[in-house]
């Protein structure tokens, strides 16, 4: 009976121990699908890991690339408009400087139509003046020849009549004659001296009054030369300002445009 009890203790035993054995193998292989389980979301998490890890590198880079792409494409077109302004500038530029050549041509243009007229016409009166002056003295010269022969006769007649059939008449006549020549001569210098500077003061007047008219229109041509000359240096100020503001706005541009493309790279 002993024994029996023995045999069942054991059989108990060994069946305990088996089933203990069944256990630490199912907790062991439990453990060991858990570990492998875990292993294989190990890997899995990892790949997923570096498959995002690519994606993203992958997106940054295109990313990068179309920054990249953009700016390159917007810098191009700074630098055509840049040069498009400076086209327009420079056309500009060159209207303008028709514009004051044709300024200065057309008001000189305009003096000379006013100032031929003028110095033709203050020639013709000066002409004229002058004309009639020496005609009247030629005029007044023949009179007075003409009456100065009619006085002489006059003047012998009543002489010879005076002094007919009387000693050394003729030679009294003749010595009368002579001193009314003299006479007449002294009244012609006298005369003519003073028609001459009347000429003269004339001819002088005239030519004063063209002396005048010519620094008249001297004085107009030099005003348009001076205007001319201010309005170039004026513009060339204008235009040195106009060239200075272009060259800051284009670094503006490009200092502006070149921030832009940084923020862009540095965006996460």
């Amino acid at each position: 009976m002993a024994a029996t009890e023995a045999a069942r203790r054991a059989a108990a035993a060994e069946e305990e121990r088996i089933i203990l054995q069944m256990v630490a193998d199912f907790e062991r292989e439990e453990a060991e699908r858990e570990a492998a389980a875990a292993e294989a979301q190990r890997i899995r998490d990892e790949e997923e890991r570096l498959r995002r890890q690519e994606e993203r590198r992958r997106i940054e880079e295109e990313r990068i690339a179309a920054v990249g792409l953009r700016f390159r494409q917007l810098t191009t077109e700074l630098e055509t408009l840049n040069e498009v302004q400076r086209v327009l500038m420079a056309e500009r530029y060159e209207f303008e400087v028709e514009v004051q050549r044709k300024e200065r041509q057309d008001a000189l243009d305009a003096l000379a139509i006013r100032h031929a007229p003028e110095l033709e016409t203050l020639t013709n009166e000066s002409q004229q003046l002058v004309f009639e002056a020496e005609h009247r003295y030629r005029e007044e010269y023949r009179m007075r020849l003409v009456e100065e022969q009619r006085i002489e006769e006059e003047y012998v007649e009543k002489l010879k009549q005076f002094w007919n059939g009387k000693p050394d008449g003729e030679y009294k006549v003749r010595d009368a004659r002579e001193e009314l020549r003299r006479d007449q001569d002294k009244e012609y210098r006298f005369w003519d001296a003073y028609r001459r500077k009347q000429i003269f003061a004339i001819k002088e007047g005239e030519k004063r009054k063209m002396e005048a008219l010519m620094v008249k229109h001297t004085k107009e041509i030099n005003a348009i030369e001076g205007r001319s000359k201010i309005d170039v240096i004026e513009w060339n100020r204008k235009k040195w300002a106009e060239g200075k503001w272009a060259e800051e706005v284009t670094r503006e541009r490009v200092a502006i445009l070149q921030e832009m493309e940084q923020v862009e790279y540095a965006r996460v």
